[in-house]
């Protein structure tokens, strides 16, 4: 069939099986840790799926390998490239692609951000038109927008890649 691929079409069998295992996992963890820490148990469930996210990035039919380890797939953009082949990694190993390499990839951004979270403001994220925002003229320091890309990147395929969990 011709067309943008589903997730079903990214993946091998055993590349699903092990993302849609890990996925039945962090679902499992999220019943157990609301169970004892109720307030914060979708924080850190959100931060497993983000894990799981990332690990997809690199266990997919379009992933590469490169030098001493995997590429993500989007290394060239927000596009899903076509490939006429491609690498696999064991996810339970420790290399780049990994369950442990993206849980240690995660942290080390979460302390960052921690670290640096005296420069933050707050942040109040809008979804509405670009060309009648519900603010007074010189409201913002910037407006940022995600222009229209027509076919050039398909959403659809996207999401459906990135939001496995």
């Amino acid at each position: 069939m011709y067309g943008m691929p589903t997730y079903v079409d990214m993946f091998t069998p055993r590349q699903l099986l092990a993302l849609l295992t890990f996925t039945k996992w962090v679902r499992n963890s999220h019943r157990e840790i609301n169970e004892v820490e109720k307030e914060k148990s979708q924080i850190y469930v959100s931060f497993l799926a983000l894990i799981l996210s990332q690990m997809a990035h690199y266990n997919c039919t379009s992933s590469l390998w490169y030098k001493e380890g995997m590429l993500s797939v989007f290394i060239e953009g927000q596009a899903i490239p076509m490939r006429w082949d491609f690498a696999e990694v064991n996810p339970f190993w420790s290399n780049v692609g990994t369950w442990k390499y993206t849980l240690k990839q995660t942290l080390n951004i979460l302390r960052n951000l921690n670290n640096n979270s005296s420069s933050l403001r707050k942040i109040d994220i809008v979804r509405t038109s670009a060309t009648e925002l519900p603010y007074p003229d010189e409201f913002f320091d910037a407006i940022i927008t995600d222009p229209p890309y027509y076919d050039n990147i398909s959403y659809a395929a996207l999401s459906d890649f990135l939001c496995l969990a």
